[in-house]
């Protein structure tokens, strides 16, 4: 019994050092408050699978010796394991390696978890990234000019001919919404390229000549480029290859930024 292998021993906590477990499952009534069980055991014997045993690894039974687990409603549904003694480090032990601990990564995933190990320090840095990449979005947001709001709208399939006021609170929104695709979508340069186009087509700026598949300068039909005759998805990358791999293709692409701003 407990005869854990060196792979999934823990080292012994230290005197005053604190874990924390809260039971799984709580939700809030209509008026906003914790509904917990009164309390709620945790079996006290296991069988796990230690990897560290032998090289295939083998299964093995666990226990905690001690009494019984518990929480409970009057400890909001947490249950706290402080380091100093025999005790508390095996049933730290006990804790950390049932499967009944839905934190705990080769759990048996047939056994119903019963409560999750809450880590302070993580969730505390996990938060702050989090504030941290929503500031980034928003600060994106507020850096932006007119024609970059309104070419990112049209990168996403929008009309940007609305307010810009309108626009400008779509895109905080969608910061807001998914901070993290908010910032690659608009550090994208190859997307702001093609919403570019897409804006010079939308305004004539550049016209599509069908019947000679190829792009033309929309005051003179001068011709830009021409394509094979594929659909409108490849018309369009084959204009952004154009753009992007060639000198002739850079100078295209800022005399049309230049008559967008016009």
């Amino acid at each position: 019994m407990n005869n854990y292998s060196d792979k999934l021993s823990l080292p012994l906590l230290k005197k005053g050092e604190t874990v924390q477990y809260r039971l799984l499952g709580l939700k809030k009534d209509e008026k906003g408050q914790w509904v917990i069980p009164a309390a709620k055991n945790v079996p006290t014997q296991d069988y796990i699978f230690d990897s560290g045993v032998s090289k295939e690894g083998a299964y093995i039974d666990i226990a905690y010796e001690h009494g019984q687990i518990w929480f409970e409603r009057r400890d909001l549904g947490m249950l706290r394991v402080t380091g100093g003694n025999k005790r508390n480090q095996e049933l730290y032990q006990y804790l950390e390696h049932c499967n009944y601990n839905k934190s705990f990564e080769h759990r048996d995933a047939s056994v119903n978890p019963i409560f999750e190990r809450i880590d302070a320090v993580k969730k505390a840095t996990r938060k702050l990234q989090k504030r941290d990449l929503l500031r980034d979005a928003l600060n994106i947001c507020i850096e932006m000019n007119e024609d970059e709001v309104r070419t990112l709208v049209s990168s996403l399939g929008k009309d940007e001919d609305r307010d810009i006021s309108v626009l400008r609170n779509e895109i905080e929104e969608l910061a807001m919404k998914n901070p993290k695709a908010f910032i690659t979508s608009s550090s994208n340069h190859q997307k702001q390229i093609l919403a570019t186009i897409k804006r010079a087509i939308d305004k004539k700026v550049i016209v599509f000549d069908s019947e000679q598949s190829r792009f033309v300068w929309g005051n003179n039909k001068e011709a830009i480029l021409s394509t094979p005759r594929v659909n409108l998805k490849k018309r369009m990358k084959a204009f952004l290859e154009y753009v992007v791999n060639t000198k002739q293709g850079a100078t295209v692409y800022d005399s049309i930024e230049k008559q967008l701003k016009q």
